[in-house]
């Protein structure tokens, strides 16, 4: 039996403020931000897709996205925006998996502001705020890191998420996160 589900879970849409930035829904305005991640080979290295080249494609991409997935994907990501910079930086997600036994969580942040806690710092503001919305609790959380991206295996570990295993996710290897201690 599922616990959790795309289709009767969301997040409340609030905006989140924390004192270095606002996590905001994911939105249209968004495009161009994402754009600039998916665009940078060095950003899409460990994600599974490869980078984008052409921005008026890109546009067209987007929006149908956002249109035709926007139930099962969309409502759970939220943009990481900074004073300063005139587009979001990155992505934060916290959506149920389709077999609706876990919460992933999970982030992208373009390349510019890697090494500046944005990642672990979105990834906390979004459980904080939102893991009720969805009636879950730190020990539903999962997350996947392909084996090799140290970093982000860092970020996930500093947020209290540990590896408990490694398997194919999408046929890449991957180290699959949750909380607390590894089991023994």
């Amino acid at each position: 039996m599922k616990k959790f589900s795309q289709e009767n879970n969301m997040l409340s849409g609030n905006e989140i403020r924390t004192k270095r930035f606002t996590l905001k829904p994911l939105s249209l305005d968004d495009e161009y931000g994402f754009y600039l991640m998916r665009s940078c080979a060095d950003t899409m290295r460990f994600i599974s897709l490869d980078p984008i080249t052409d921005h008026a494609a890109h546009v067209v991409d987007f929006k149908t996205e956002m249109h035709n997935n926007y139930e099962h994907r969309g409502k759970f990501l939220y943009g990481i925006h900074i004073e300063g910079d005139d587009h979001m930086i990155g992505i934060v997600i916290l959506r149920p998996l389709t077999t609706g036994e876990a919460i992933e969580i999970g982030y992208w942040v373009r390349k510019d502001y890697w090494g500046c806690g944005y990642a672990s710092e979105a990834q906390v503001a979004l459980m904080d705020a939102e893991m009720a919305s969805l009636g879950c609790s730190h020990q539903d959380l999962i997350a996947y890191v392909e084996v090799g991206n140290v970093a982000s295996r860092r970020v996930q570990e500093k947020i209290g998420l540990c590896v408990h295993e490694t398997g194919l996710i999408e046929d890449i290897n991957c180290w699959i996160f949750q909380w607390g201690e590894k089991p023994a």
